[in-house]
């Protein structure tokens, strides 16, 4: 039997889970306010080079520092539009001559297939805690969807209809109690969940006043914080909150070292905003701060870190590659016209400098792919799409001597 053969046995046994969360973005698209900029189509070029390399220091380089005066080149259409008041010039770039500019600078290249996220973020506002939602007319739902639209990446904001509120309460997202926050984000099927609270510094400068006592109290060292909700709430609140305790996996908050300890003492003193943060995706679980002296700044910081952390993920390193070749036996192709679909896709995908097809034989197509990146770019790129599926038990196993990957289209 053939190894095309034996993968038309597999396809008789093989029934795919699809769960398509990531979306397609307009990475060579650019927006800018006119009034901001003194010259819109270079803020607007810098913007996408920012998008399709995720790297915000990537127009520093001097390969860009050139093109960008010459932007025109690069453009394909502009229009002016009116937008909350006020005009906005955007421009739409030619996709595949910024590809090139973007690896003759051997920059990083991140394409336009990138993970959903979600935002629950609480603000404290007028002694009470709410929850920013996509229809929320606030200056912070305007911030998230702004700086992601900036940085290229697809973050939601809950509805906050009468599912979402049945499922998950202020004080849930307050103190970023994932386990909650999980359960409510799964209609969404996000990549990733951002949890997240914005207060003011002066309760921070209040604990620690308290725990400074307390330390001099008992001669103990220097006092540690503790990451609680309860300071937040009325005893009320807190009780309400106490009784969902067996939904809730609490998290242990590790104390800080001395010298992060110094440094968030002066971040307390310094700025009257603070926005305590946790992350969690398929990579894990992560938690931190950002201060700053409003709220558009720190929900800035907040989406510019996530987008640096998702470029760290996806973005491909065109300067370290190798232009290795692999067989794809994938299977599931029902006519010419999926083959060709497939062709298509795989060379719409970043990762791919060169796609052939060699071979098909009944609904298995075989095709010789090289890669503009390394092997593990490619396998993150599809676990992301999940429109090619590894088939083989293990995942997509690979060795010299035997570079073919068995996949299942899930068109």
């Amino acid at each position: 039997m053939s190894k095309i053969g034996g993968i038309i046995m597999w396809v008789l046994l093989f029934t795919p889970i699809a769960v398509n969360a990531s979306s397609i973005v307009s990475t060579n698209v650019g927006e800018v306010v006119v009034s901001e900029h003194s010259n819109p189509r270079r803020a607007a070029f810098s913007q996408v080079i920012i998008k399709m390399t995720g790297d915000p220091t990537s127009v520093s380089n001097a390969a860009v520092r050139e093109a960008l005066r010459q932007s025109d080149e690069y453009l394909a259409s502009y229009e002016y539009l009116m937008r909350n008041q006020a005009q906005i010039y955007r421009a739409v770039f030619d996709r595949q001559k910024v590809q090139q500019l973007i690896k003759r600078a051997n920059l990083p290249l991140w394409g336009a297939r990138r993970p959903d996220g979600i935002v629950w973020l609480a603000v404290n506002s007028s002694e009470r805690i709410g929850i920013v939602s996509d229809v929320s007319p606030t200056e912070q739902a305007q911030q998230i969807k702004q700086s992601a639209s900036g940085r290229g990446i697809n973050l939601l904001l809950p509805l906050m209809d009468l599912e979402d509120t049945m499922a998950v309460g202020p004080t849930d997202v307050w103190g970023r109690f994932m386990p909650v926050i999980e359960r409510a984000s799964s209609r969404y099927r996000p990549d990733f969940i951002i949890a997240a609270r914005i207060g003011n510094t002066e309760g921070l400068r209040q604990r620690r006043a308290i725990a400074e006592a307390m330390a001099n109290r008992k001669k103990t060292q220097a006092p540690v914080f503790v990451d609680s909700a309860a300071f937040a709430y009325s005893v009320d609140d807190v009780d309400g909150f106490l009784q969902r305790a067996d939904d809730i996996n609490l998290q242990t908050i590790q104390s800080f070292e001395a010298d992060e300890f110094a440094i968030v003492n002066s971040d307390i003193d310094r700025y009257s905003v603070v926005l305590d943060w946790t992350i969690k995706g398929e990579d894990g679980i992560e938690s931190g701060q950002f201060f700053g002296d409003d709220d558009q700044t720190v929900i800035k910081r907040l989406i510019d870190f996530y987008a640096d952390k998702l470029a760290d993920l996806y973005a491909i390193s065109v300067s370290q590659t190798k232009n290795a070749t692999y067989v794809l036996n994938i299977a599931n192709i029902q006519s010419l016209s999926s083959s060709v679909s497939l062709s298509r896709y795989l060379a719409d995908l970043t990762v791919v400098q060169d796609v052939r097809l060699t071979q098909i034989e009944g609904k298995v197509a075989a095709f010789n792919v090289v890669l503009l990146g390394e092997l593990e770019d490619l396998i993150t790129t599809l676990a992301l799409d999940k429109k090619l599926i590894p088939i083989d038990q293990d995942g997509i196993q690979i060795n010299a001597q035997s570079p073919v990957i068995n996949l299942y289209w899930d068109e």
